[in-house]
């Protein structure tokens, strides 16, 4: 099972968070070039799957995210970043 490194976030909205990669204080003061990824899920369901996730695989504790967004929570890659890493870009 991946290890999902510490995270930030940041409400964009009732149900979007944004998910920064790397422990920081205070959002404003994130680097440029820090991997981030907005999410459509609420802080609860992403805390929640975060549970599920220590007994369960990815996947099904994450259900409500895409490949992509769960991919970057194990890896912190981007889309643009996975794409060039897996060769699936067009």
């Amino acid at each position: 099972m991946s290890i999902i490194r510490h995270s930030t976030f940041g409400s964009v909205s009732g149900d979007t968070i944004l998910v920064v990669k790397g422990e920081f204080k205070n959002l404003s003061k994130v680097p440029e070039n820090t991997p981030s990824m907005i999410m459509k899920c609420s802080f609860e369901q992403y805390l929640n799957g975060m549970e599920a996730y220590k007994t369960s695989c990815i996947q099904d504790a994450f259900r409500f995210l895409d490949s992509t967004e769960r991919e970057f929570l194990m890896t912190g890659m981007d889309a643009e970043e996975q794409d060039r890493f897996y060769g699936t870009g067009e």
